[in-house]
């Protein structure tokens, strides 16, 4: 089984309902013989991960706009540190299903908070490591909805509030599909052909950086 230098850090992004955790679980299936693979997610890959994301989809108590990014930092670094980093540092190969650039669009875009305030906090979260590729699921709010819907999946509390989540598409299109290692997917392809897609692109971006350890 192949093993990459430093490994290779891959975060799916997008509202929800683009089909992230389906194409997390093709990329695993395409990839899992030959790398050593793992695949996670944010928030909620670790037992205090778990308590975070409780917390923070349900809202039981009131959570106010700043000590909702920071619960997603703490979620952030207990990941990296107890998941992510060991893995890659391994010489895996790790997917996320969401990381940073979500925060961003979240608690930037939607929130309205300091983005160089939040980038500064998920770099420290994430001991400076960045994903070497991010796959960007772009999907209208209103086809995301439908999707939802059509799939009776139940609504968590920020996905309740509809004006929050078109801010969130315009945001991963302005904050996050421009950058140099993001890669813009049409999340309304069929699952099958995002898959391969995918599968293409990621083999591509690892013949282009991976160096394999002996």
């Amino acid at each position: 089984m192949k093993t990459i230098t430093n490994g290779f850090l891959i975060a799916l992004e997008g509202i929800d309902g683009t089909g992230k955790t389906t194409l997390c679980a093709a990329l695993a299936q395409a990839f899992s013989t030959t790398y050593k693979l793992i695949t996670t997610k944010e928030p909620g890959a670790t037992e205090l991960g778990k308590l975070l994301r409780h917390t923070l989809l349900h809202k039981e108590v009131p959570v106010c706009d700043k000590a909702e990014f920071l619960l997603f930092a703490t979620d952030r670094a207990q990941h990296f540190n107890q998941v992510v980093l060991p893995h890659l540092q391994a010489g895996g190969i790790v997917i996320s299903d969401r990381m940073a650039d979500s925060s961003l669009v979240y608690q930037g875009y939607g929130r309205s908070l300091d983005l160089n305030t939040l980038q500064m906090i998920n770099d420290w979260a994430m001991n400076g490591r960045n994903p070497d590729l991010v796959l960007y699921l772009q999907l209208p709010a209103a086809v995301a909805y439908q999707r939802m819907k059509a799939r009776n999946i139940p609504l968590n509390a920020i996905e309740q509030e509809t004006a929050l989540m078109h801010r969130l598409t315009e945001g991963f299109d302005a904050l996050v599909a421009p950058r140099d290692n993001v890669v813009t997917l049409d999340a309304q392809m069929s699952k099958e052909e995002l898959a391969e897609h995918a599968i293409t692109i990621v083999t591509e971006k690892i013949k282009a950086h991976a160096v394999y350890a002996q």
